[in-house]
């Protein structure tokens, strides 16, 4: 998912996805408010669920910005 800012001629993503042999990394762009990015990594696993099943082992790491603890518990 890429956001073009006005005026910028750039494309950035606001969330990228990196698989590892232990799990996912999630890249969240901290300029971004929260709510639009866990809207935008909803967007992204709901394209690419097939790839997920049946691994229940997987580890999850958060890099580019930092969680509050509300988010990271998911209750905003």
């Amino acid at each position: 998912m890429y956001e073009k800012r006005v005026g910028d001629l750039s494309w950035k993503p606001n969330v990228t996805i990196k698989g590892t042999k232990s799990g996912i990394i999630l890249v969240l762009d901290p300029s971004v408010p929260f709510n639009d990015l866990k809207q935008k990594v909803a967007e992204k696993f709901a394209g690419s669920i097939l790839l997920f099943l049946g691994k229940h082992d997987m580890g999850l790491i958060f890099r580019g910005r930092f969680l509050s603890d509300v988010e990271a518990d998911g209750d905003s």
